[in-house]
């Protein structure tokens, strides 16, 4: 996967954080994790909050996932099998709920809280958005919307060198 395909869809993902939170974020450059009990191929990047609500979040997209957000903005030679299976259906439409249904059971996409002393951060992402965060977009269909399950999970803290990569 290369990772800069994705990287647009991870800088909307920033911008839909600075405005809804009213903090500064600075999203880091994305890596692809192999094995340490990540998905293989999973693309993972550390966001950074500064402002009234700091911490890291770390935002993963799974090889499936980060292929079918690619081929939505338009490259769809990245799509792995799975993923051209979902696409195989040919209509946006299906797709998008598809991808909403899976985000729904939290299987596809998480974000993780993996700083933040308090948790305030954490609380106000879900008592703002109602567990939800919407991600416009622009891609070779059109404007589309990916909704994202915001949920804590137990998952492997950013790496100094991704904390590093985000500023």
């Amino acid at each position: 996967m290369n990772t800069a395909i994705v990287r647009p869809f991870m800088l909307s993902t920033r911008r839909v954080f600075e405005k809804m939170l009213e903090c500064p974020c600075r999203v880091g450059k994305p890596t692809v994790s192999r094995g340490l009990g990540a998905e293989d191929g999973t693309v993972r990047a550390v966001i950074k909050i500064s402002g009234s609500h700091q911490g890291y979040m770390v935002l993963n997209l799974p090889s499936t996932m980060a292929s079918v957000i690619a081929s939505l903005l338009g490259a769809p030679k990245e799509m792995d099998t799975a993923a051209q299976n979902v696409w195989a259906g040919d209509q946006i439409a299906t797709l998008v709920k598809t991808l909403v249904r899976r985000l729904s059971q939290s299987i596809k996409m998480e974000f993780a809280v993996v700083a933040g002393a308090d948790g305030s951060f954490e609380r106000s992402v879900l008592r703002k958005q109602g567990a939800w965060l919407e991600v416009p977009m622009v891609g070779r269909f059109g404007k589309f919307t990916f909704a994202l399950c915001v949920k804590p999970t137990q998952m492997i803290p950013p790496t100094p060198n991704e904390v590093a990569l985000a500023g």
